[in-house]
């Protein structure tokens, strides 16, 4: 893999479809020493929860109540915790 003229470089399939790393996707980089680390922002669930209980323009859907429920089940299973 070589980093273009503009430094970009490509995540190849394999690792875009086992990470949920689509289009658009935020993602963090961070200086682990011995090299840069890519990964999605932590999210704090009870964080998130408390956010949509706090706020009165947004409603917590189902689809979004899934969806959170999905990353976090997710993160879980790659980190071994579950």
């Amino acid at each position: 893999m070589k980093i273009g003229q503009k430094g970009q470089i490509v995540i190849p399939k394999v690792f875009r479809e086992e990470y949920g790393l689509d289009p658009k996707t935020e993602v963090t980089l961070q200086d682990v020493g011995e090299g840069i680390l890519l990964q999605k922002p932590y999210v704090d669930i009870v964080e998130e929860f408390a956010r949509l209980a706090r706020s009165s323009k947004k409603k917590a859907t189902f689809d979004l109540l899934h969806g959170i429920e999905e990353e976090y089940e997710e993160r879980m299973h790659r980190s071994g915790l579950l």
